[in-house]
């Protein structure tokens, strides 16, 4: 079974970017220890723009939607209603490691 990886690209309100990186990297360090299946989760974000680039590996695609049940994500996923204004969430599998 491949690697199930996924990419995330949020623009956010200019207004909200520090508390938005504030509450995306605990997201990542909490999804990283605390999720087994978690393998990667980088946060990228633009020197010129409003937007935040995610790239995430899980063992699986049960690994990932286990992620999207977690408290952390769901506490992350309610502060994103008021500063995001655009989110595009893309799936792939990985051909190699």
């Amino acid at each position: 079974m491949s690697d199930h990886v996924i990419t995330v690209l949020f623009t956010v309100k200019p207004d909200s970017r520090d508390q938005f990186r504030q509450a995306l990297l605990e997201n990542s360090a909490r999804s990283l220890a605390l999720e087994t299946g978690c393998k990667v989760f980088d946060v990228c974000e633009s020197p010129v723009a409003s937007e935040f680039f995610l790239y995430e590996v899980y063992a699986s695609e049960q690994d990932f939607r286990a992620h999207l049940q977690t408290e952390h994500f769901r506490e992350f996923d309610e502060l994103c209603l008021s500063c995001v204004i655009d989110k595009q969430v893309t799936s792939y599998a990985r051909l190699q490691n």
